[in-house]
C-alpha cells in the first residue's frame, strides 16, 4: 500500500522543504503511524477479555447455524413426511375402495371376547358392486346390515350394537379411516413393525383427536390405530381378481382383544345373482356413500371426575355407543362397556353435550354411529 499526496499540499511541500525529504518523512510518518497502530490494537487484541470474547463469538456463532441448519431440515422433513404420508394413504385408499367394485361372497368365523366370556360365531359379506349386505350371526344375536348407494340399513335386537358388534363392522370397512379431513394433518410417518412384518405407520392429529395408520409396503391396510386405546391390525391377505382382501382382522382396546375375524378366500357371485336386500324394517337407518367421511369433534368437554369415585379410588374406561345425526348432535347415548355408576353417569352428562362435525357425502351432512371412550385414571 502506498500513500499518495493531494496534488496541491504536494506543490506547496516541495517548494518550502524539497519533494524527496517531505515525502520521507511523510512516508515514514504513516508506516510509524502503521506500526503504532499494530501495536496498540496487538495489546488490546492480547486484553483478557477480548480473548474470551474471540473464544466465544466463533461458538456462538456455530450455535446460531447449527440452529438455523436444524430448523431448517426439520422443516423439511416435516414437509417429506407429510408428502409421504398423504401419498401412502392415497394409495391405500385406493387399494381399499376396489372391493367395492368387486362382485364376491366372503365368509369366516368371528370370534369375539366380552365379560371375560368368549363366543363363537360367522361373519358373512356379499357384494354385486351395487349393494352389500354384511351379516354377524352370535349365539342369541343375529345384526343384519344392506348398504344401497345412498344410505345403510341396520336390522338388529336392540336399539344399539354391543362394543364388539361395533368393532367389527367398523374394522370391516375402513375406507373412512383412510380420508384426510380439513382440520387434520400429518405429523410424522415412521417405519415399524405391525407383527412382525415392516410398515410405514402415519400418524395424524386434529384438535381434538390423534390416530395412526399403518401400511405395508404393497399399499396393503396394516393397523388402525386411534388416539383412544382402540387397535385394528390386518393380516395374511389374499388376491380376488386383482384385489388384496385381508384373511385376519384382530381388534383390541388398551391391549385387551375384542374380536378376532377369520375370513375365507371370496368367491366369485355367479352370473346374474344379485345380492338380496332383505332389511324391509330397519331398527336403524344411517347415512351411506362410497366416498362418506366420518364425524368428529367439534366442542367437547371432558367429563368431571366425582369425587364419589375418587374417594373409592374407582377409575377405568367408559364406552358409551351413540349416533352423531346430520346437524351434529348425538343422540340415543349408551354405555356399552361400564366403569362404574358414577362414571357412566359422569360420561353420558358430558358427551351429550358435545357437538360434532357430522359424517359428509360430498356436501351433504349425513348421519352416523360412533363409540366414545373416555379414560378414569387417579394418576393423571
Amino acid at each position: 500500500m502506498r500513500l499518495r499526496f493531494h496534488p496541491l499540499r504536494a506543490g506547496a511541500e516541495k517548494s518550502r522543504n524539497g519533494r524527496g525529504s517531505r515525502r520521507l518523512v511523510l512516508e515514514t510518518s504513516w508506516a510509524d503511524g502503521l506500526q503504532n497502530g499494530a501495536r496498540r490494537d496487538a495489546v488490546h487484541a492480547l486484553r483478557p477479555d477480548r480473548i474470551r470474547a474471540m473464544l466465544i463469538r466463533p461458538r456462538r456463532l456455530a450455535v446460531v447455524v447449527l440452529a438455523i441448519f436444524c430448523s431448517s431440515r426439520l422443516a423439511h422433513s416435516g414437509e417429506s413426511d407429510a408428502a409421504r404420508g398423504a401419498a401412502i394413504l392415497q394409495q391405500t385408499r385406493t387399494i381399499t375402495e376396489a372391493e367395492f367394485n368387486q362382485s364376491l361372497r366372503q365368509s369366516g368365523s368371528l370370534t369375539v371376547h366380552a365379560a371375560s366370556k368368549t363366543f363363537e360365531g360367522t361373519y358373512t359379506h356379499a357384494s354385486d358392486g351395487a349393494l352389500s349386505r354384511d351379516e354377524v350371526v352370535l349365539p342369541g344375536y343375529t345384526e343384519v346390515r344392506v348398504r344401497t348407494g345412498t344410505q345403510e340399513k341396520v336390522q338388529r335386537p336392540g336399539d344399539h350394537d354391543p362394543l364388539a358388534i361395533y368393532a367389527a363392522f367398523d374394522a370391516v370397512r375402513p375406507i373412512n379411516w383412510l380420508q384426510l379431513l380439513p382440520d387434520e394433518r400429518i405429523k410424522k410417518e415412521k417405519n415399524e413393525k405391525v407383527g412382525k412384518l415392516p410398515a410405514s405407520c402415519i400418524e395424524i392429529e386434529s384438535k381434538h383427536s390423534y390416530r395412526t395408520v399403518c401400511v405395508y409396503g404393497d399399499g396393503t391396510l396394516a393397523a388402525l390405530r386411534s388416539g383412544t386405546g382402540w387397535d385394528y391390525e390386518y393380516s395374511d391377505y389374499s388376491i380376488f381378481d386383482k384385489t388384496p382382501l385381508p384373511g385376519i382382522i384382530r381388534a383390541s382396546q388398551n391391549n385387551n382383544p375384542i374380536f378376532e375375524l377369520r375370513m375365507n378366500a371370496a368367491q366369485a357371485l355367479a352370473p346374474g345373482t344379485n345380492v338380496p336386500d332383505d332389511v324391509m324394517q330397519p331398527t336403524l337407518t344411517l347415512g351411506w356413500c362410497k366416498g362418506m367421511s366420518r364425524a368428529v369433534e367439534d366442542k367437547k368437554m371432558p367429563p368431571h371426575y366425582p369425587e364419589g369415585a375418587k374417594q373409592t379410588q374407582t377409575q377405568g374406561t367408559v364406552d358409551l355407543y351413540g349416533i352423531v345425526a346430520a346437524d351434529g348432535h348425538i343422540m340415543n347415548l349408551v354405555t356399552v362397556r361400564s366403569a362404574g355408576a358414577d362414571l357412566d353417569r359422569s360420561s353420558l352428562d358430558a358427551v351429550s353435550k358435545w357437538l360434532y362435525h357430522p359424517a359428509m357425502c360430498g356436501t351433504n351432512p349425513v348421519s352416523s354411529e360412533t363409540v366414545i371412550s373416555i379414560h378414569y385414571s387417579l394418576s393423571h
